[in-house]
C-alpha cells in the first residue's frame, strides 16, 4: 500500500497514436468504466514479462484505487484487486532465461512492490493460452494484459464454451503489450519511474543477470510503456481455438 503516499494521476500521462496523428488523453478516458472493485490480470508466461511491460500501467490503475479510497478518507488499508499470472508449476517459474525454483518472497518481491498482493495474487499456472484463460475465468479477471506473442494453441480446444460465453459478457478491456504495433503509450514521471525501477530491482538475481548485460544497457531502457489496445471481442475471436466451440 506504501505506492498510495507516492504516487498521484499527474505521475501517469497517456498518449494515443492514431493514423495520422498523436493525441494526449488520461485514464478516466481510456478507462470510462472503472470501477475500484476491477480484477485486472497481467498475463506473464515469463516472471519478468509482466514486470517489464505492465509496472506502469498497473501503476495508472493501483493509483486510480487509491483516489478512490481517499474520496471518503485518508484512513484506510486495502489493496486493488490486481493478479499476477506467472508461466510455472508449483515452485518452479519460468523465466527467460529457464526455469526457476523460486520461494513465494523471491517470486513475487518485485509484484509486490507495485501493491499486487497479498501473496495470493501471485498465481503460477502453465503458460499456455488455454491455462492462462482458465485462470482469468477462475479469478474473475475484467480487464487483462496480455503479450501479444502468446497465441492460441492449435490442438483441440479443451475450455467449455460456457467460459467463452461469460468472459464475453465479464472482460471490459484487453490490453496487448510486447507488441510491434503499439497504439498507446505511458509516459511516467521521475517517482513513478523510480518506483518502476525498484521492482524491477526485485527480480531474482538470476534475472537481473542476464536481462542488463553491458551489451544491452541499463534496465530502464529495457522498460516498457508501449501497448496496443483491443476488446473482448477481438481478444477472444483470435483465441477461439482454446474452445471446444461448434463449428
Amino acid at each position: 500500500m506504501h505506492t498510495s503516499s507516492l504516487l498521484r494521476q499527474k505521475d501517469i500521462s497517456y498518449q494515443v497514436y492514431g493514423a495520422d496523428s498523436t493525441k494526449s488523453s488520461n485514464f478516466a478516458t481510456l478507462f470510462p468504466d472503472y470501477h475500484p472493485q476491477d480484477r485486472i490480470g497481467v498475463i506473464s508466461p515469463y516472471l519478468e514479462d509482466g514486470i517489464l511491460n505492465t509496472s506502469g500501467v498497473l501503476l495508472g490503475f493501483t493509483i486510480s484505487f487509491y483516489d478512490v479510497l481517499r474520496m471518503g478518507s485518508d484512513d484506510f488499508f486495502n489493496y486493488p484487486q490486481h493478479f499476477a499470472f506467472i508461466g510455472g508449476a508449483l515452485d518452479v517459474v519460468d523465466t527467460n532465461m529457464g526455469p526457476l525454483k523460486l520461494t513465494s518472497n523471491i517470486l513475487g518481491a518485485a509484484w509486490g512492490w507495485l501493491d499486487v498482493w497479498p501473496e495470493t495474487n501471485w498465481i503460477v499456472s502453465p503458460g499456455h493460452a488455454e491455462n492462462m484463460i482458465d485462470q482469468i475465468f477462475r479469478y474473475q479477471i475484467n480487464r487483462v494484459f496480455w503479450p501479444m506473442s502468446l497465441g492460441a494453441s492449435s490442438k483441440p480446444g479443451i475450455l467449455s464454451p460456457l467460459i467463452y460465453q461469460m468472459l464475453t459478457n465479464r472482460l471490459k478491456s484487453v490490453w496487448y503489450y510486447d507488441t510491434k504495433d503499439p497504439n498507446i503509450e505511458l509516459l511516467l514521471s521521475e517517482t513513478a519511474g523510480k518506483v518502476v525501477l525498484e521492482s524491477v530491482g526485485r527480480l531474482p538475481e538470476e534475472i537481473l543477470n542476464q536481462t542488463s548485460p553491458p551489451e544491452v544497457g541499463p534496465l530502464d531502457k529495457m522498460i516498457k510503456n508501449q501497448y496496443q489496445m483491443s476488446t473482448p471481442e477481438e481478444f477472444l475471436s483470435s483465441m477461439q481455438t482454446c474452445f471446444s466451440l461448434k463449428k
